[in-house]
């Protein structure tokens, strides 16, 4: 064989691996969009909430009213589509007068983690805890009070891979948010299509809400910000 048809052979295998790839990604991604499905629509009946499906791309996500929150299930794939990249995550806003805010991440992962202004680690004192995760906040006491919370601190342990903060943007294409309202975000790696750790997630995320109003950390009031 000439090189000028080495060439063109390798251009061809290359070609048909690079097809094949994309076709097995999207079959098993296909996979996961029906698993997704059954599975939220279940957890949607559990949790009485708003099934919504977007027509167009087929985007899932789910609107739970829990006291004056609207909580807001859904995946985040589009930004990072190509890097292959997904998460499951709990969004809502809050009134948050006091700018209350904090980071959450497991202990040793660096990446998405972010700089916050004034922030230090935080210890609670709970050895397991404290090894599990690094907590930033520029409020100290607050947040020692917060995940002091028994039932707070269990729940985080029981899905040591999640990240967790109160943030005051989305980013240049977010919704623009009121003043002295923030955002709960609990994010965690990958589809998640197991109702248990759905509802794990989802018990976590309300009684971190309710845990905050109980400190005196936010206002129980409906945010006018809509995400």
């Amino acid at each position: 064989m000439t090189k000028y048809g080495k060439e063109v052979f390798n251009l061809f295998i290359m070609s048909f691996q690079e097809d094949y790839y994309n076709k097995e990604r999207v079959n098993i991604m296909s996979v996961f969009s029906v698993a997704k499905h059954d599975v939220w629509e279940k957890f949607n009946e559990e949790v009485t909430g708003k099934f919504i499906e977007e027509r167009l791309t087929g985007n899932i996500s789910i609107e739970v009213v829990h006291g004056p929150w609207h909580i807001i299930l859904d995946t985040d794939e589009a930004e990072r589509h190509e890097e292959g990249y997904y998460s499951t995550r709990f969004r809502a806003p809050i009134v948050n007068p006091n700018a209350f805010r904090f980071k959450v991440h497991k202990e040793g992962f660096l990446s998405r983690v972010g700089h916050l202004v004034g922030a230090r680690d935080i210890k609670t004192g709970d050895a397991d805890f404290d090894d599990a995760f690094v907590i930033k906040c520029d409020q100290i006491e607050k947040a020692i009070e917060l995940f002091s919370n028994q039932v707070v601190k269990e729940g985080m342990l029981k899905h040591k891979n999640i990240h967790f903060e109160i943030k005051d943007s989305e980013g240049n294409f977010g919704p623009k948010f009121s003043d002295n309202e923030d955002e709960l975000c609990l994010e965690i790696n990958g589809i998640i299509t197991d109702i248990k750790m759905l509802e794990d997630l989802f018990h976590l995320f309300a009684n971190t809400l309710d845990t905050m109003v109980e400190k005196e950390l936010i206002l129980p009031k409906e945010p006018t910000t809509q995400i």
